[in-house]
């Protein structure tokens, strides 16, 4: 992460939603009014808020690393994603095994790579039957719909 990257996901992270949503906006718009009114907010506000003066360089060190804004709005929306998904994971069985192998997926873990790691290295369960169970599992949830 070079300097700038550094200083701006600090000034970020100390951001309110509102005053990250307003740098994101702030890239396309012209004028602190227009980028106010895109994200909903009078532009009075801006204008009001104590720590202008951060917001003001968090804009000018964004249009130098955009990815760094889109990084931590992502990072901000990880908690609601996760709540999604696991409403998702209701009574509906293939709606329950489509949402977790999403979670498997997204995190990087392969279902039959998983071990526990005080195990030293040896399956927890017999991969064979596993396998039955699953295959029976899928069986199941294919006849209820």
């Amino acid at each position: 992460m070079d300097g700038n990257t550094s200083e701006l996901s600090g000034i970020l992270k100390q951001l309110t939603a509102d005053q990250l949503k307003f740098v994101a906006a702030r890239l396309n718009a012209r004028t602190d009014k227009d980028a106010a009114e895109t994200i909903g907010i009078p532009s009075q506000t801006v204008y009001n808020w104590s720590n202008k003066s951060e917001v003001d360089k968090a804009v000018k060190l964004a249009q130098l690393d955009t990815i760094e804004v889109a990084r931590e709005r992502l990072r901000r929306l990880l908690v609601t994603a996760i709540d999604v998904v696991e409403d998702e994971m209701g009574e509906d069985k293939k709606r329950r095994l489509d949402a977790a192998k999403e979670v498997f997926d997204r995190a990087g873990v392969a279902i039959l790579q998983m071990l526990d790691i005080t195990s030293g290295g040896k399956s927890l369960f017999d991969l064979d039957e596993w396998k039955r169970s699953r295959q029976d599992r899928l069986s199941e949830a294919q006849e209820i719909e």
